[in-house]
């Protein structure tokens, strides 16, 4: 039989469900917002260090419980993520600046609930009393507006040199100020144990705070990301190996080797040895023992 299973009305209203039903990848432009988002990357992940340690505290203060505060790794996201985060938060708090939105503070429900909660001496145990509404009310907000304001001024000290500093908007936050080219933004993520509770506070900024943040680019504005790097690049570890000597063998030598055999090597046993950092030679130095392990003193530096 040839007969049609489905007339043409029904294949035209198939496809249109199957177009509606596909996702659609976001599309990130490398050579748009996604560079200015990465090259503010380090200096927002240090305004991210000091909005964690500002939050630890505030909470430690409030809650007068067992609260651990970390920050995770920064993500780079796409603006559907953006205003998937805002609009679900409980509280999204934007961050203007001479007016224009750059990005919003998004404590999550639990963090919320639990803030409010707390002011009205509340214990941190047991179910969150409000997790089933998924924003703040007006007077919530007015509530928990002192502590947010706090949180805001930690991020501006970081982030806004010039002595203009980021101000909370009083109104919530929703997505629909986000502007309409907007292919990447800056998200950290702050995670939070409080009590037997689990809870976040996402940060977000969009390419807009590149332009803010170069704008008092010098000397003094440097010094942050400097001291950003040094404390990240100080922590890496190095191998540092004393070279004792070479020699040079032939292969039926070398196969021919066993316990007790005697290699000689290219220097004397009164030259300094070389000390290696990674594959790189540094040092001289000479043998010694410290607290009965060897030990090697430094001689010279080697160019």
């Amino acid at each position: 039989m040839n007969d049609r299973l489905l007339n043409p009305e029904e294949l035209a209203a198939l496809r249109d469900d199957g177009a509606a039903a596909a996702p659609v990848p976001e599309e990130v432009d490398l050579t748009g917002g996604h560079r200015l988002v990465r090259k503010a990357g380090p200096q927002l992940e240090r305004a991210l260090g000091r909005l964690t340690e500002s939050l630890g505290q505030s909470l430690t203060r409030r809650l007068r419980g067992t609260c651990t505060v970390q920050s995770a790794p920064a993500e780079i996201i796409g603006s559907d993520a953006v205003r998937h985060i805002v609009d679900r938060a409980a509280l999204a708090v934007p961050l203007a600046r001479r007016g224009e939105v750059l990005g919003w503070l998004c404590p999550n429900a639990v963090l919320a609930f639990t803030l409010v909660e707390a002011t009205f001496g509340g214990s941190v145990k047991g179910p969150v009393w409000e997790a089933t509404r998924a924003h703040l009310t007006a007077l919530e907000r007015l509530v928990l507006r002192p502590l947010i304001v706090r949180w805001v001024a930690d991020l501006s000290r970081s982030l806004c040199a010039d002595g203009t500093p980021l101000d909370p908007g009083e109104d919530p936050g929703q997505a629909d100020t986000l502007p309409a080219r907007v292919d990447a933004a800056w998200l950290g993520q702050i995670e939070l144990q409080l009590g037997e509770r689990s809870a976040a506070c996402q940060l977000v900024f969009l390419p807009t705070i590149a332009a803010h943040l170069g704008a008092h680019r010098g000397p003094q504005a440097q010094a942050p990301v400097r001291d950003w790097l040094a404390q990240h690049l100080g922590r890496v570890p190095v191998d540092v190996v004393p070279l004792l000597g070479e020699a040079e063998l032939k292969l039926s030598t070398l196969a021919a080797l066993k316990p007790g055999d005697v290699i000689r090597l290219d220097r004397a046993q009164a030259d300094p040895l070389t000390l290696l950092v990674g594959e790189i030679t540094k040092f001289a130095g000479r043998p010694r023992q410290q607290a009965g392990t060897l030990a090697i003193e430094i001689v010279t530096e080697r160019p």
